[in-house]
């Protein structure tokens, strides 16, 4: 969208505000020496075993799930800090909030949005 490289309001929108709380909730989870990102960015993780044939075969997908599991148990399983699960499951209901109420500015309503009114 080249319009919004002249729109100097850009950085008060509410697609703008809507991304800053997305990543402070993310960051949350993701962030810091003991966050997802610590272990996934580092030399420790040697990637997902995925082939070029995963689309259409059982075994290439079984062993590219058997992968991630075994990535997240050395996560789990390595010293040091993790985050909290409270504080993951937390981040993962504020992007659900974030999400359900930029699809109601949008004339979107999900079923989920009346529950986040009730609470």
């Amino acid at each position: 969208d080249n319009a919004s490289y002249d729109d100097q309001l850009e950085g008060f929108t509410v697609k703008n505000s809507i991304s800053t709380l997305t990543n402070q909730e993310l960051d949350k989870c993701m962030g810091g020496n003991s966050g997802l990102s610590s272990f996934f960015n580092s030399d420790e993780f040697e990637g997902f075993l995925v082939d070029p044939s995963i689309a259409l075969d059982k075994e290439a997908q079984n062993n590219f799930e058997k992968s991630v599991d075994i990535a997240f148990d050395k996560y789990h399983g390595r010293d040091g800090l993790k985050p909290s699960q409270i504080g993951c499951e937390e981040s993962e209901k504020g992007i659900g909030l974030i999400s359900a109420t930029a699809l109601s500015l949008n004339g979107w309503i999900i079923p989920q949005v009346f529950d986040y009114i009730k609470k």
